[in-house]
C-alpha cells in the first residue's frame, strides 16, 4: 500500500521542485565542507610529513652550534648550502617535454621511506620519489594542466642513469644511478625529487645560494653580487617539538625561524570559515524546507483526509509521507555525489594543477559526503514529522482547510 501511493504521487510538480532543492542544497553543503576538510587534511599532512616544516633556520655565525647539536629533539644541524634544493636539466628524461628534476641533499632527519629498490651507500647513487615526474611544468594554451599518465613509476626508474652539470662550471658534469624510490606519501615533497648525499651535492650547487640584484639603467640588465651564506639550519625530529627547539635555541643567544610555514590566521579562515558556512547553510535549509513541505502538506491534505477516514492512524500516514521525501532526497543525494566529485576532480587536477608539481596534491576525502548525508536526512525527518504532526492533529475538516 505504501508504494502503490509513492508511485502514484512521486512525480509530480512539487516533489520534482523539492528534488531540484535537495540537490543543490545537497551539492553546496559538500562543496563547503570539502574546503575546510581538504585544507585541514593538507595542512596536517605538509606538518607531519615535510621535512621543511620542522627545518629552523639560523642567519648568523656562532660558535653555539654544538650546543645547538645537543638540545632534544634536534635531529641534525646542517651548513645552510644544503638548505635549498638544486633544480637541475636532465637530458636522459627529456622528452617533448625538457627534463629537470629536483636535487636535495640527504640529511640526517629526513627520514625517507624506502618503498623500492634501495637507500643510497655511495656519492654516485640517488634515490627518487615513487611518484615520479621529472619533466618541467605542462602547459596547453598557456595554462598549465597535470597530466597523469607522464609519472613514472619505481619500476620505470630505478637503474636508471642520469647526467647533471655543475652550476659553477658546465663542462664539469656528475652521473647518478637512482637504486630506489621513497614514499611521496610519507615524504610529501615536489613529484620532481630525488636525494643525494651530501658531498655530491655541495659540488653541484653554487658557491653562494644567496646575493643582491643591482640594476643597471643603462643596459636595462640585472648585476647579481653574490653574498656568502652564513649560519645554519637545524632538523627537528616532528613538528610538534619546533617550538620547544625554538626555545632552547633563543635561550643560546641566537635567532631562529622556520623554513617553511603557513600563515595560522589564513589557515584558519580556509578551515573553519567553510564549516561556519556549511551551518548556516543548513539552517537555511530548514527554512526553506519547513516552509516547501507545508505547502506541500496542505496540497496533500485532501489526500490525507481520505486515509485518515478509511482507518490510517496518524503514524502511517506519516511514514508514508517520510518515506516519500526520504527516497526524493537519497535520488537527489546521488546527483549532488556525482556533481560534487566532477567538482572536486577539476579544481584538484585542473585549477589546482600547477601546484601539483610542487606535492601539494589534494586529497579526496568522504567526509563532507557523510556529513551531508546525515545532516540533510536528519534535518529532513525532523522538519517533516514536525509539520505533519500541526496538520494531522486536527480534524478531518480542519486537515482540508
Amino acid at each position: 500500500m505504501y508504494f502503490n501511493y509513492i508511485k502514484k504521487h512521486i512525480l509530480n510538480k512539487r516533489n520534482i521542485i523539492l528534488f531540484i532543492i535537495f540537490t543543490l542544497v545537497g551539492l553546496a553543503m559538500m562543496c563547503t565542507s570539502s574546503i575546510g576538510v581538504t585544507i585541514l587534511d593538507f595542512t596536517n599532512t605538509l606538518y607531519r610529513s615535510n621535512v621543511d616544516f620542522r627545518t629552523l633556520e639560523i642567519s648568523e655565525e656562532s660558535d653555539k652550534f654544538d650546543q645547538v647539536a645537543k638540545i632534544k629533539h634536534v635531529e641534525s644541524v646542517e651548513d645552510v648550502i644544503y638548505k635549498n634544493p638544486n633544480y637541475v636539466d636532465v637530458k636522459e628524461f627529456d622528452t617533448d617535454l625538457k627534463g629537470k628534476i629536483e636535487l636535495t641533499a640527504l640529511l640526517k632527519g629526513r627520514n625517507l621511506t624506502v618503498t623500492h629498490g634501495r637507500m643510497v651507500e655511495n656519492e654516485n647513487e640517488a634515490i627518487c620519489s615513487d611518484v615520479f615526474y621529472p619533466y618541467e611544468p605542462e602547459e596547453i594554451n598557456d595554462k598549465t594542466i597535470f597530466n597523469k599518465s607522464r609519472i613514472l613509476h619505481p619500476s620505470d626508474i630505478i637503474n636508471k642513469t642520469f647526467t647533471v652539470a655543475s652550476d659553477d662550471d658546465e663542462n664539469k658534469t656528475f652521473k647518478f644511478k637512482i637504486v630506489g624510490t621513497y614514499s611521496f606519501k610519507n615524504n610529501n615533497t615536489s613529484l620532481d625529487s630525488c636525494y643525494i648525499m651530501k658531498e655530491p651535492f655541495k659540488k653541484l650547487v653554487p658557491k653562494y645560494q644567496a646575493g643582491t640584484g643591482i640594476f643597471d639603467p643603462e643596459t636595462g640588465e640585472y648585476t647579481f653580487i653574490p653574498n656568502e651564506d652564513v649560519g645554519k639550519i637545524v632538523i627537528v625530529d616532528k613538528y610538534k617539538n619546533v617550538d620547544e627547539v625554538k626555545k632552547e635555541i633563543a635561550k643560546l643567544g641566537l635567532h631562529s625561524q622556520i623554513y617553511s610555514g603557513f600563515y595560522q590566521g589564513y589557515i584558519d579562515l580556509l578551515t573553519y570559515g567553510p564549516l561556519f558556512a556549511s551551518i548556516i547553510l543548513v539552517l537555511i535549509f530548514v527554512i526553506i524546507l519547513e516552509s516547501f513541505l507545508s505547502k506541500k502538506i496542505k496540497y496533500n491534505s485532501k489526500s490525507y483526509a481520505i486515509l485518515k477516514s478509511i482507518g490510517y492512524n496518524k503514524k502511517t500516514i506519516k511514514n508514508i509521507n517520510l518515506v516519500e521525501n526520504i527516497l526524493i532526497l537519497l535520488s537527489s543525494l546521488i546527483v549532488s555525489i556525482t556533481l560534487y566529485i566532477i567538482v572536486f576532480n577539476y579544481v584538484a587536477n585542473v585549477v589546482y594543477a600547477e601546484y601539483i608539481y610542487d606535492g601539494a596534491m589534494l586529497s579526496f576525502s568522504i567526509i563532507p559526503i557523510i556529513a551531508t548525508i546525515l545532516l540533510m536526512l536528519a534535518t529532513l525527518i525532523f522538519v517533516n514529522n514536525k509539520v505533519l504532526h500541526k496538520r494531522l492533529d486536527k480534524s478531518l475538516s480542519e486537515i482540508l482547510l
